[in-house]
């Protein structure tokens, strides 16, 4: 069990590296746009860009707390699977809860 949680781990870990890494590329891809746009001395452009770039920056950190929330769960569930019976089931139940609230949270503050 002690295995399959470590592994649990490692892989949530690498999950939300690779969200906190889409994310960086996401802003960097919006700033540069909204930098192109400041150059080109276009404002109602500027006002475009910097919109979608506080999305770009709303979207990726939700996606980091979702991802870090998936990796929350991962572990949580392989801990459960050391109980037995009701025990097992309701410690699975209140780790599928969490990662439901935190990804309705994060959705809704997008």
């Amino acid at each position: 069990m002690a295995g399959d949680v470590e592994k649990a781990q490692a892989e949530g870990q690498r999950d939300v590296a690779d969200a906190q890494a889409d994310a960086q590329q996401a802003g960097a891809d919006a700033d540069k746009q909204v930098a192109d746009a400041i150059a080109d001395h276009d404002t109602d452009e500027v006002a475009k860009q910097a919109h979608d770039a506080n999305e770009a920056y709303d979207k990726g950190k939700s996606k980091i707390v979702i991802a870090q929330a998936e990796a929350d769960h991962k572990v949580a569930v392989e801990k459960c699977e050391a109980l037995e019976g009701q025990a097992q089931q309701d410690c699975k139940d209140t780790a599928d809860k969490a990662l439901d609230q935190t990804k309705q949270t994060a959705k809704a503050n997008r």
